[in-house]
């Protein structure tokens, strides 16, 4: 009887191993999840970037260090809510996110010609002198002569007529050169934070497999080619080197290339208090994108991950990036923090997790 329970036990397993040989396993739904292979977190610190400056050069050298054993803490602020975010999370859990981002959207020249402003970049400054490291997005308003519906909210495909398959193969010269004009706009901003010694981890054309940005309605080539055309126009041209370049187009077949690509990013937002790490997704963007190692973080989310959960699954993201405004701030009083979508013990448990790294135990990187 032993003999057979011991047989069938072997049947059963043998079982198990041709089906995970044959299918694609959520391994979210595996209790303790993997163990990342080792070719995962070793990744390089060499930047795309050649001429990469010093300041640059040690922050990507520190995030590799830590890649796989700890995970930076981030939290993005939105202009109309003047940073609550940040007073918000102190206020709560007594520490401050490692990583702070910004937008550059109220920089887009479309916006600045209705008379939109933003103080962004003067707070960038003023949290990288407080310890912090910074990261920016940019949602581009199209330029001025293809918005429609809501111009203030011209970066949607449904607010913007741009058709970037035509400005890519020529069709369209004005636009190309209106995306140019744009583009310089933004490098400005970041030449001012050049000569300020700090480092941005640069996050352009995010999300573009979603199709609601006008930079991600068109094929993956003219997607590309727009990548591929601000990064060389930026790292030549303006000699921006003070850039850690991270992709953020999440499928495959939008990749740019390993030599525009330091970082990769995934954006994920769960269901309100869902807790879960995103194995699969995590598994999904080491593997699926290119073959050689990448750094992958979690540039959008909401609400954190369980740290703990984290680690026994091996979804070790190199950072997270919680988003802005009443994600975290009470609409009602942006001063007051909101359990919508995390519970204020989940929000302390993450910031107090020996795993997290919040912004008191960086060491100095400019």
């Amino acid at each position: 009887m032993k003999r057979m329970i011991v047989i069938l036990g072997m049947v059963i397993l043998a079982a198990v191993f041709i089906v995970i040989g044959i299918t694609q396993i959520d391994w979210s739904r595996i209790p303790g999840g993997i163990t990342q292979p080792e070719e995962w977190t070793e990744v390089s610190s060499e930047l795309c970037n050649p001429n990469a400056d010093e300041n640059t050069r040690r922050l990507m050298s520190y995030l590799t260090e830590q890649y796989g054993s700890k995970i930076l803490s981030g939290q993005y602020c939105d202009d109309k809510y003047r940073r609550n975010e940040l007073y918000v999370i102190q206020n709560e859990t007594g520490r401050s996110p490692a990583i702070v981002g910004f937008d550059f959207a109220r920089y887009s020249a479309s916006l600045i010609q209705i008379g939109e402003t933003s103080t962004a970049v003067e707070w960038a400054m003023e949290e990288a002198e407080n310890g912090a490291i910074i990261t920016f997005c940019w949602h581009w308003n199209a330029p001025e002569q293809y918005l429609v519906n809501d111009i203030y909210n011209g970066a949607r495909t449904e607010n913007s007529t741009l058709d970037l398959d035509r400005i890519m193969n020529g069709e369209d010269e004005v636009g190309y050169q209106a995306l140019l004009a744009d583009m310089d706009m933004i490098a400005l901003q970041l030449q001012r934070l050049q000569e300020e010694g700090i480092p941005v981890i640069w996050r352009p054309l995010h999300e573009a497999i979603g199709g609601w940005f006008w930079w991600g309605n068109c094929s993956p080539e003219s997607y590309i080619a727009l990548y591929r055309l601000m990064y060389e126009r930026y790292t030549n041209e303006w000699e921006l080197n003070n850039l850690i370049w991270l992709w953020n187009g999440q499928n495959a077949d939008w990749y740019p290339g390993d030599d525009v690509v330091d970082l990769i990013g995934e954006d994920i937002y769960p269901n309100p208090r869902d807790y879960d790490p995103h194995i699969g997704q995590f598994v999904n963007a080491c593997r699926a994108y290119t073959d050689e190692a990448k750094m992958v973080v979690l540039s959008e989310t909401a609400p954190v991950f369980d740290p703990d959960l984290a680690e026994q699954q091996g979804a070790m993201w190199g950072f997270f990036g919680l988003w802005s405004g009443s994600i975290v701030c009470d609409p009602q009083n942006i001063g007051q923090y909101s359990e919508t979508y995390m519970e204020r013990d989940m929000l302390y448990e993450v910031y107090h997790s020996d795993l997290i790294i919040t912004r008191d135990e960086l060491p100095v990187l400019r």
